[in-house]
C-alpha cells in the first residue's frame, strides 16, 4: 500500500578524497614537498600522489607499495545502499597505472576485499610502457573529477560496506595495492555510495495542495463572513 503513496529515488553520494590524503602502509610514494631530484613536475599538483615511485629513483623501488583511504559514509545512508563504486583518477591524460614489468599485478580493494586484481599486458598507443587503459566506463558526475585525464572505475558489492568489525559503522577503507616496478600516479579518489530513498509521488502532493487550497478557501470565505456581520 506504501508503494501507491510513494516511489523510490536513487541517489548517489560522492566521497572525495586527494591522492596526497592516502596513507602509505607499504613500499614507497611522492607527493609534492617529499618528492626527489628531477621529479618536480610529476607532483607540481597538492593533490598528487605517485605510489611505488621512490624520490630517490627506480633503483631503489625493490618492493610492492600499498596505500590506503578511509571515508566516512553518512550512518543515514548505510541501510538504503545498493552498492559504491570506486574511482581512481589522475588530472593528466599521461598519467595512472603503468609499468615497465609485463604482467606488473595491482589490488583494488575495500575494507580488505578483493574488488578487483589488474595485470597490465598491453602498451596502448601513445605510451612506452604497460599502461592501465579502460574505455566505456561508467564514471558518475562528481564535479572535482569531472576534467580529470585519466580514470579508472571499479565496482562494488555492498556486502563489501560495514564489513570491518574493528571500526565504527560507516567508516570504509579503499587500498590499492602494486607490484614493485609499478607506479599509479593519483589526484583523487572517490567513493561514490548509491542509495535509495522514498519520495511521496507527485499525484499525492497535488491533492494535499488541492485540498489545503480548498480548506484555505473555504476558511478565508467564512472569515469574510464573519467580519462582514461584525460591522453591519
Amino acid at each position: 500500500m506504501a508503494g501507491y503513496f510513494f516511489e523510490e529515488v536513487h541517489e548517489i553520494e560522492p566521497i572525495v578524497s586527494k591522492g596526497s590524503e592516502g596513507k602509505v602502509t607499504q613500499g614507497y610514494a611522492i607527493k609534492k614537498g617529499s618528492h626527489g631530484a628531477g621529479q618536480e613536475s610529476w607532483v607540481a599538483r597538492n593533490t598528487t600522489l605517485i605510489l611505488g615511485c621512490h624520490p630517490e629513483g627506480s633503483s631503489k623501488e625493490i618492493e610492492p607499495s600499498a596505500a590506503e583511504w578511509t571515508f566516512s559514509i553518512d550512518t543515514r545512508l548505510i541501510s538504503n545502499i545498493d552498492g559504491a563504486v570506486v574511482i581512481v583518477c589522475c588530472d593528466r591524460i599521461q598519467g595512472g597505472l603503468h609499468s615497465e614489468k609485463m604482467g606488473a599485478l595491482v589490488h583494488v580493494k575495500v575494507n580488505d576485499c578483493e574488488v578487483d586484481l589488474i595485470g597490465l599486458r598491453e602498451i596502448p598507443t601513445g605510451h612506452t610502457d604497460y599502461f592501465h587503459r579502460v574505455t566505456n566506463q561508467e564514471i558518475p558526475d562528481v564535479r572535482q573529477i569531472k576534467h580529470c585525464g585519466t580514470k579508472y572505475s571499479f565496482r562494488v558489492p555492498v556486502d563489501f560496506l560495514n564489513s570491518r568489525s574493528d571500526v565504527n559503522i560507516g567508516q570504509e577503507k579503499v587500498s590499492l595495492v602494486i607490484d614493485k616496478e609499478t607506479r599509479w600516479d593519483i589526484d583523487y579518489v572517490v567513493l561514490v555510495v548509491n542509495h535509495t530513498r522514498k519520495k511521496v509521488r507527485s499525484w499525492v502532493i497535488a491533492v494535499i495542495f488541492t485540498i489545503f487550497g480548498a480548506v484555505a478557501g473555504v476558511m478565508s470565505t467564512e472569515v469574510w463572513n464573519f467580519v462582514g456581520r461584525l460591522i453591519k
